[in-house]
């Protein structure tokens, strides 16, 4: 069935990282989806961490992208603007 669909990146749910915390299949399902995804030349993300231990499973199994809790809270537009703006950096769309 994979082969008959095209995608570029495979995102593990928060449903699915709250798993890693407590079940080992939990983790054996992403580390196993992990090198599959991988090995078809795809990025794999997890969206959803929310605590230091699922970051470091997360970083041990070689995905390429985290987003949650853990790494930063929502924020509005105006203050990621305010971010760039202190840091002296251009949002990544943005040029002279």
């Amino acid at each position: 069935v994979l082969t008959k669909f095209s995608f570029d990146q495979v995102k593990f749910a928060k449903s699915m990282i709250e798993l890693v915390d407590t079940s080992e299949v939990a983790r054996k399902v992403i580390l196993s989806t992990t090198d599959l995804v991988r090995a078809l030349g795809t990025s794999v993300c997890a969206i959803g961490v929310e605590n230091v231990e699922q970051l470091n499973f997360l970083k041990d199994t070689g995905i390429d992208c985290v987003a949650g809790y853990q790494l930063a809270r929502p924020i509005s537009a105006e203050g990621l603007d305010m971010i760039f703006s202190l840091s002296g950096s251009k949002p990544p769309n943005q040029t002279d």
